[in-house]
């Protein structure tokens, strides 16, 4: 799958190592504007996330790209962009062809001015829900793509592919449209505008993931993208390279962001690096897409000896000796898959969950452990932790008793019928039966 992604930890060596570029928010709707903005009279498929992948068509067409959807999930929705330019105030081509199935689009940005080439040349993008006419799966999913013919400037498609894995609910979001820059151009078309999604705060660390698709940037000609989560900016300089063949770039980021926050602004700038001797690149921005978990996190852990859920003194009588069996039924809570779930108890018993490490939401699993009674009030805990995609483990603890009972025999002796276990004892007439 021909798509440009960066490592988290890459990215934020640039944190505030540049200059955050101007922001300043404008809210517009994408269809016919200069800008983007939430898709209008189209609705967007909710889920746990997304994929997507793409391909330039500067060179040739048809071109052959790969997205690989993640096993066992169900795919939601499926949504097609391409873009291009031409001579003139025309909209461009609303039709192409996917794997063989003609494509007809809506108009989400454009026409747009750019520049003179021989002529007054506009920019135009177009998205179609294609859910119902290509078929995604589970898988690779391969995709061929031709019948693009704007009639100067063919940038090329991407895809993305919102599915459900049951791992927890994501608030899903997309701004469309078309937004043209160039660093040596005047404004409206120096900059593009800054776009804001906005989302409710929690109170544990997320991991957002965003996808974006842009257009005619030449190979190596320095962009800069900055993304701002609640006033804190990361720059990430010269990410777009067409990344997937001439003219077009699928770029996906995974962004950190933390307990309280409610905004990322998302931006991509052409850029002038003054170590790269190209010229600042041109671009369309066409759309971006944010995926961010919205359930929390959590995890409970219950607790049981020989079958008895005993959380306070003193639980089952057992005799020393024999065995005992402790149960631990782990529960997921929350709303989403936790990893590396461990059990573990505060005695030192072995606690065997038959390796499962992974409980999606609600899931639960059984863990026993064994041992043998001891004399007297015995209690120990048994605790689990789990880990989120990010931020600290969820944990919880449980406490559980028995008493150890040692065997013993007891007699008690009578005299004539007399407990007498201290003199003198019953008096009894010389010559008369005894009985103990």
């Amino acid at each position: 799958m021909n798509i440009k992604r960066t490592p988290l930890v890459a990215m934020l060596a640039f944190v505030l190592s540049l200059v955050l570029l101007g922001v300043t928010s404008v809210a517009l709707f994408a269809d016919g504007s200069e800008t983007l903005g939430p898709p209008v009279n189209f609705t967007v498929a909710q889920g746990t996330g997304f994929v997507a992948g793409g391909a330039g068509f500067g060179l040739s067409q048809p071109q052959t790209f790969q997205i690989d959807v993640p096993a066992g999930v169900t795919v939601k929705q499926v949504i097609a962009y391409w873009s291009g330019g031409a001579i003139g105030n025309v909209a461009g081509d609303s039709t192409i062809n996917i794997n063989g199935t003609g494509i007809t689009g809506n108009l989400i940005g454009g026409p747009s001015f750019f520049f003179n080439s021989g002529g007054a040349f506009y920019f135009s993008s177009f998205r179609a829900d294609i859910t119902s006419q290509v078929p995604v799966t589970p898988g690779v999913n391969t995709f061929t793509v031709d019948g693009m013919a704007f009639g100067g400037e063919d940038d090329g498609v991407g895809i993305l592919v919102i599915y459900d894995d049951g791992s927890g609910a994501s608030d899903i979001q997309i701004v469309d449209g078309i937004d043209l820059a160039y660093l040596n151009f005047p404004e409206p078309r120096k900059t593009t505008v800054p776009q804001t999604f906005s989302f409710v705060p929690v109170g544990f660390d997320r991991l957002a993931h965003l996808v974006m698709f842009v257009g005619s940037v030449g190979m190596n000609r320095p962009t800069i993208i900055t993304v701002t989560v609640d006033g804190v900016p990361v720059n990430v300089p010269n990410l777009l390279a067409t990344a997937d063949d001439d003219q077009w770039d699928t770029v996906d980021l995974w962004i950190p962001v933390a307990a309280g926050a409610s905004t990322m602004t998302v931006e991509i700038q052409s850029y002038d690096d003054p170590t790269n001797s190209l010229l600042p690149a041109s671009l369309s921005w066409i759309g971006t897409g944010l995926s961010l978990p919205t359930a929390t996190p959590a995890i409970i852990i219950e607790k049981a000896t020989n079958g008895v859920d005993a959380d306070t003194p003193t639980g089952p009588l057992i005799p020393v000796g024999d065995p005992v069996t402790w149960t631990y039924v782990v529960t997921n809570t929350g709303g989403i898959t936790l990893t590396n779930v461990t059990v573990t108890d505060d005695m030192g018993v072995q606690v065997n969950c038959n390796q499962q490490t992974v409980l999606g939401p609600g899931a639960s699993m059984t863990c026993t452990g064994t041992g043998i009674a001891q004399a007297g009030q015995y209690a120990n805990v048994g605790s689990v932790e789990g880990t989120p995609p990010i931020g600290a483990p969820v944990t919880d603890d449980d406490p559980s008793h028995y008493f150890g009972a040692q065997p013993a025999i007891v007699i008690e002796k009578a005299t004539n019928g007399f407990d007498a276990d201290t003199p003198t004892g019953p008096i009894v007439d010389v010559g008369s039966t005894i009985t103990w």
